[in-house]
């Protein structure tokens, strides 16, 4: 399970990229080929120096959602 709570008095917690961004991180800490996604978007994006696009981080949380789950032990 993950979640999100929009927080209309906490402009930082009610933009699109804040919403996939905590789905992203959240899902990556339960599955190692979850991480192992989210550390390909990290890499191409030169380790972090650039932001990734919505366009990005929707195609990384597809990828996500759609792969099986194995949780971490």
């Amino acid at each position: 399970m993950i979640y999100f709570y929009f927080d209309f008095r906490d402009a930082n917690k009610q933009g699109l990229r804040d919403l996939v961004s905590s789905l992203l991180t959240q899902l990556s800490g339960r599955s190692g080929p979850c991480c192992d996604i989210l550390s390909d978007l990290y890499l191409s994006h030169d380790s972090g120096k650039n932001q990734p696009s919505r366009a990005s981080l929707a195609e990384c949380l597809n990828k996500m959602v759609t792969k099986p789950v194995t949780p971490q032990i």
